[in-house]
């Protein structure tokens, strides 16, 4: 390779022409955010992953996971349980017997 063509391949000058790899991450990112989308924010990677792999598009959960942690996409969690009644030892010793 001659010095001019490796350079102008070269990262660091900042005028490398992307690769394959980063065409298809680029295009997969925008079909990842029209299903985010679609599920208005609700899903995560594994879902995500299944709605691509309906679609016939099939990659791996961790590569749909990547890209959507680099495109800032995070499926919403369900809220946790919060148990706001206690009732009293006696009332249940009570209610067994």
């Amino acid at each position: 390779m001659s010095r001019p063509a490796y350079y102008d391949n070269h990262p660091a000058t900042g005028q490398h022409r992307p690769s394959q790899r980063e065409r298809e991450d680029t295009e997969l990112t925008t079909a990842i955010v029209d299903v985010f989308d679609d599920s208005q924010g609700t899903y995560g990677s594994p879902r995500v992953h299944a709605e691509l792999a309906a679609a016939g598009r099939t990659h791996s959960r961790e590569r749909i996971a990547r890209l959507m942690s680099a495109a800032g996409l995070r499926g919403r969690q369900p809220k946790r349980w919060k148990t706001t009644t206690v009732p009293a030892p006696a009332a249940a010793a009570a209610a067994a017997a």
